[in-house]
This record gives C-alpha cells, structure tokens and sequence, in this order.
C-alpha cells in the first residue's frame, strides 16, 4: 500500500476528522523536531532537515484539505525552504525573532573634584570610598549607557536607537566598544537594568576603543546608528557589556532618580531601540537578551519619608482645626449660659 493510501485511509477528506488530521500533524512535528535535536546534539545537523518540516506538514495539508489550500500553502513553504538554503552558513537573529534587543543600564559617572568641599553622599553610597582631604567624589555631568548582548560566535551588530534631544544630550566622542569587543576599552561589570530601578553610580567608568574590526558610528540630532564587523568571531560572557556612550542630561537629576527599563514602547520616552540586528555563525544563537529593554526614561520617585511627613502634617492640620471648632462651640455655649433672663 502506497503512502498516500495511507494517509487518505488515516485521515481522509471528512470535516469530522479534523481532530485527527491536527493530532497527526503535531505529532509528525514532535517527531521531526525530535530527529533535529538529535542530529543537532551529534554535530550532524543539515539544512536539509530543517526543510523536511516544511514539506512534510504540506503533505498532510494535501491530504485533508483542498488542492487549491495546498497549492498555496506549498508555494509559501517553498519559497521559505528555497530563502533558506540561499542564506550563507552564518545566519542573522533579526530584532524580531526570539530575543529581539540587548538590556541597557544607566549610570553616573563619579570623578575626583580639587573643589569640592565633601565627597559626593551619592557616590559614597554607590561604592566610592570616603575621602578626608581633596580632591573629593564629585558627580560629572554625564550618565553612561551601556548596553550587553550575552551570545557566541558574533560577526556583526547592526544597532540604532532614539534618544530624547530636549532630555539629553549626546557626547559624540564617547561612543565606543567594550570588553572582548575591542582591544583598547575596558571592561565594566554591570547588571542589567530590570523594571523600575535606581539610579546609581559605577566605579568603574567605561573606556570605550573602536571595534576590533571595521566600525561605523553615526550620531545623529535625536538618533544614532551603530555598526560593526568583526575581524573574528566574539565570544561575548554573560552580562559582558559591547557598547557605551555618554549622555548629559538637561534637566537636574535628584538623588532619588529611578530609570523605567521597559519592554515596551514608553511615552515620552528618553531612549528607544529602533532597530537590532546580529550576525552570528550559529544560527540557534540569538543577540537578544533575557532582560532586554525597548525603551527607557528617568524619573524622579518621591521619597517615603517626605510622603509620611506631609501626611502627617495634613492630620496635624485637621486636628488642630477640629480643635478650633470645639473651643469656639464651647464658649458659644457659656455665653448663652450667663445671659440674663428679663422677667416682665
């Protein structure tokens, strides 16, 4: 009995079997990826296996769907099957597969001041150790973003991002690669901003140097773009930061200030990531990150302890008035005591 009996006999042109026919069809799926996983885990992983799952879930289409359905579905399968054997071995993890954009951090930049009176109680909270004579820790003007894609095997990273130019301002010679990224940067350890965080300061300020590679960054009035490839494959270690650029804020930044770290697009946004591409020579790497950050902005978190003491205070205030209200009730009412009484 041929194949196609087979499968007609299985599940047939019914509308009834449709159950069966999506059961079928996930299980040949199951056992497909299975065999991948396992060629993959021998280190004999094809291109063409990775095709085999296009064809194969057309063919049940065939057989329990109409021939017009599956002329189109085959050709759409087709042309997926045909771009893929066309790309070159090293594959691209677009921004809007799997993991689409690297996480970000922020932080001031605390340096040594001839003119500063004491040290900086911000920078001594975040790390810097107190000094007795000057020069003291003293905030600069900056606040360094930096940005980590945990991945192997890159080749290239295509990047551009928007930033707010009424918030901020870009400090062109400041852009530059980080850690195995380049030869003559250094390189920071820094956690990955998650939600709503507080913004600290590092002490250990990037030092940016060019890509070991070729490199073009273009720095625009509200944008900038970011590119480079690599003279060699990088191995980047997790949290391991690639980038960084410094921004000068235009509006005065508390010591309160929080950053929102979103995944989605925020209103108002000081920092968005436009567009992220990254080429690897692994195509199961992904340039993402788990704690990626689409957009980003600076906001200033009353302190509980202000809160707490205006509200205090307001109850102070209603005490005091509703005391004001009972004395004057009370002498209302001794006075209409010891008013005489005229008898006629």
């Amino acid at each position: 009995m041929s194949l196609n009996k087979v499968l007609l006999g299985i599940i047939g042109h019914n509308r009834a079997n449709k159950i069966c026919e999506i059961i079928l069809i996930f299980v040949l799926h199951f056992y497909i990826l299975l065999f991948q996983a396992l060629l993959g885990f021998l280190g004999l992983e094809s291109k063409f296996w990775s095709g085999v799952e296009y064809f194969s879930a057309n063919m049940i289409y065939y057989y329990s769907i109409k021939m017009k359905k599956f002329l189109r579905g085959f050709s759409i399968s087709a042309g997926i099957y045909a771009s893929y054997l066309a790309f070159p071995q090293e594959s691209k993890a677009l921004g809007f597969v799997d993991l689409p954009y690297p996480s970000k951090v922020m932080k001031w930049d605390c340096i040594l001041s001839p003119t500063q009176i004491v040290d900086d109680r911000l920078c001594i909270r975040d790390g810097y150790p107190p000094l007795k004579n000057p020069p003291h820790w003293q905030r600069s003007e900056f606040i360094w973003w930096e940005w980590d894609p945990p991945v192997n095997d890159i080749t290239s990273i295509s990047f551009e991002f928007s930033f707010n130019p009424s918030r901020f301002t870009p400090i062109v010679d400041s852009a530059g690669f980080l850690c195995s990224f380049t030869s003559s940067g250094n390189c920071p350890v820094e956690l990955p901003g998650v939600g709503t965080q507080l913004l600290t300061a590092t002490t250990t300020p990037p030092i940016t140097g060019p890509a070991n590679g070729t490199q073009s960054i273009i720095v625009g009035s509200s944008s900038v773009n970011v590119n480079a490839t690599f003279s060699s494959p990088i191995t980047a270690e997790s949290d391991e930061l690639f980038f960084a650029m410094a921004f000068e804020p235009l509006f005065e930044i508390p010591d309160n200030a929080h950053v929102i770290y979103s995944q989605e697009l925020l209103p108002d946004a000081d920092y968005s990531v436009t567009s992220y591409t990254c080429t690897t020579l692994d195509n199961q790497n992904s340039c993402g990150s788990d704690n990626y950050t689409v957009s980003g902005k600076v906001i200033v978190v009353p302190e509980p302890t202000s809160t707490l003491s205006l509200l205090s205070l307001g109850i102070v205030g209603v005490g005091a008035t509703l005391k004001r209200k009972v004395k004057r009730k009370v002498k209302r009412s001794h006075s209409i005591e010891k008013e005489p009484t005229n008898v006629g």
